[in-house]
């Protein structure tokens, strides 16, 4: 039989500057492997620091990558609310 395909799990954070962290769910927990102030580079960051942790090239679909809503607003836009 063949070895089972490794899935790996990697989260965006959203931060209060307005940019994104990436966290990869490593063998010893999540570890933040790069931060960017843009979004078409999310997938870049997720997957490279996965190879660095894993130590093996991952394939696209090895790789699941969760971007949340960020925390304010609905159309992608951060807004403050006002008391």
């Amino acid at each position: 039989m063949s070895d089972p395909k490794m899935q790996v799990r990697a989260r965006v954070r959203h931060e209060p500057d307005r940019s994104y962290a990436v966290l990869v769910e490593g063998p010893d927990g999540e570890v933040e492997v790069g931060r960017t102030g843009r979004t078409a580079d999310l997938w870049a960051l997720a997957h490279a620091g996965a190879a660095r942790l894993f130590g093996e090239s991952l394939g696209a679909d090895d790789l699941t990558l969760h971007v949340p809503q960020p925390p304010y607003g609905h159309d992608g836009q951060w807004g403050r609310m006002n008391k």
